[in-house]
């Protein structure tokens, strides 16, 4: 089987030309693996039994060569041996071992070479524990390719139409000289000039005809137009221009809100989908992640998670359970995320003043302490805790309690409007009894000064009238009786005018918190 394997391998290796010291995952369907440099102490660190490691062949040693190895070896200690590097490969073959027409896959191990010698391990496998991560994919190709991929092209046009423009730059700041062969008589002064340095011509020679310099025309200022071109091409492939990354404040000024918005969303949106990507590839890495810890961790762990120490036990986790990669990525900028999170407290306030903090179904303390750890998130601040403290299940069932044995709003409201009602009546009665007290007072008065007036009376007409005293005692019991009974009316009338007073006074009182009856 092994023999197979190494052959299959070989096979592969051979169709598969661009296998080399890097991860090559998905290199065909049948074969995933890698191949590195490791030495040997590396592998004996590994587990592997020493002696086999230290018998490993080189890789790209044939008969001969091997012979002259283990005589150049003879010579060498084991520590001179130890640093010595072997190539190493870890792959993931699918082979049919049993003969049932069936691949199954199987983890093999080889080291120094891929011969059956070189073989270190040879076990069955579930998966293949590799994945790949690219950042930009392409179409029915397994390489994936960056932003230098796409700006490579451009890159090189502006770095050429930049030389070009430099060189006609120095053309023009040293222009070619032309001069007639035998007329200069100090040629050096025209090959290597010098300030101030004169140029000697024969006599009866124009200087214009005995020397004069090859003008370039200044073609630059066309350049300069194509790297804007080529800047704004770039520009529209990747989405990232100066104004999106903030750098051109006068590109911006005189733009609406809304115009900036979308200038910045296109360079956003294309590290988005760049983040995403390598999301895709990180799914199934966590997933194969899971499973390992669920197949080798047999004792509960203890972890630090979320500034906590908890313990958790993966033995009866589902190894297939689904992952999913929270990028952590806005679709906008910081200020963006800021304006969100506040709008979603502001949110939370509505609905906690409008259903309360107990029992409400929309907001909990979970959800208010999540929104203000985002915020602090937003602003960029790594640590939420050192501005906010997370309540605890306890501390959370205990403010619930508190809360819970307290009068809710509408008996509290109901107990003010009691209040108010029965401070009304009071007021109202106390009201009532003082204008009656004031009106007996006032009727006493009112008594006794005519008592003393009709006792004035009598005794001013006893005096005058003793002669008529029988008849007026008669006329003054007569009157007493009249006014005794006039009193007495006078009370009653009074004593139902109270009572009737305060009547209206309660009915105006209650009528305020009554219901109508078409209302009802």
């Amino acid at each position: 089987m092994a023999e197979q394997a190494t052959d299959y391998v070989n096979q592969v290796l051979i169709e598969e030309a661009d296998l080399r010291r890097t991860i090559e995952a998905a290199v065909h369907d049948a074969l995933t693996g890698e191949r590195t440099e490791v030495r040997r102490s590396d592998l004996v660190a590994m587990g592997y039994d020493r002696k086999l490691v230290f018998d490993l062949p080189i890789s790209t040693e044939d008969d001969s060569e091997a012979e002259e190895r283990r005589d150049f070896d003879a010579g060498r200690t084991e520590a001179q041996k130890a640093n010595e590097p072997l190539d190493y490969y870890d792959l993931f073959i699918r082979l049919d071992t049993d003969g049932d027409g069936i691949s199954e896959l199987r983890h093999m191990v080889f080291a120094g070479g891929l011969s059956e010698k070189n073989l270190l391990v040879d076990e069955e496998a579930e998966e293949v524990q590799f994945c790949d991560v690219a950042v930009m994919r392409q179409p029915h190709q397994w390489e994936g390719i960056s932003l230098a991929d796409d700006l490579a092209d451009i890159q090189r046009g502006k770095t050429v139409l930049l030389r070009q423009t430099l060189d006609n730059i120095y053309w023009q700041n040293n222009p070619q000289p032309i001069v007639q062969r035998g007329v200069v008589e100090n040629l050096d002064a025209v090959m290597a000039p010098e300030f101030g340095q004169p140029i000697y011509i024969r006599e009866g020679i124009p200087a214009g005809d005995a020397y004069t310099v090859q003008r370039v025309p200044f073609v630059a200022a066309q350049s300069f137009a194509m790297l804007d071109y080529l800047d704004a091409e770039a520009s529209d492939r990747t989405g990232v221009s100066d104004a999106s990354a903030g750098l051109a404040p006068d590109v911006l000024q005189g733009m609406t809100a809304t115009a900036s918005a979308m200038i910045e969303q296109a360079g956003i949106g294309e590290t988005e989908m760049m983040v995403r990507t390598i999301a895709d590839g990180l799914r199934p890495l966590f997933r194969g992640i899971l499973k390992l810890i669920v197949k080798h961790q047999d004792v509960p762990r203890t972890v630090r998670l979320r500034g906590e120490w908890v313990q958790f036990d993966p033995r009866t986790w589902n190894s297939d359970m689904d992952c999913e990669v929270n990028t952590g990525l806005g679709a906008g900028t910081r200020e963006r995320d800021l304006m969100v999170m506040q709008q979603v407290l502001a949110l939370q306030e509505k609905l906690l003043g409008a259903f309360g903090p107990s029992g409400n179904p929309f907001v909990k303390a979970p959800h208010l302490y999540a929104s203000l750890s985002k915020l602090v998130e937003s602003a960029g601040l790594r640590t939420p805790s050192t501005y906010f403290h997370e309540p605890t299940p306890e501390e959370i069932q205990a403010i619930e309690k508190a809360q819970q044995s307290q009068p809710s709003e509408a008996d509290i409201k109901a107990q003010e409007v009691q209040a108010k009602l029965q401070a009304h009546m009071a007021e109202q009665e106390m009201i009532q009894t003082t204008a009656a007290m004031r009106e007996q007072a006032q009727l006493q008065a009112d008594l006794t000064v005519k008592r003393a007036e009709i006792e004035a009376e009598a005794a001013r007409q006893q005096n005058e009238l003793a002669s008529k005293a029988a008849l007026k005692e008669q006329e003054i019991a007569w009157e007493r009786e009249k006014f005794s009974t006039e009193v007495a009316l006078r009370q009653a009338e009074m004593q139902a005018r109270r009572e009737d007073a305060r009547m209206q006074a309660q009915a105006r009182a209650i009528r305020p918190y009554l219901v109508p009856d078409d209302a009802a």
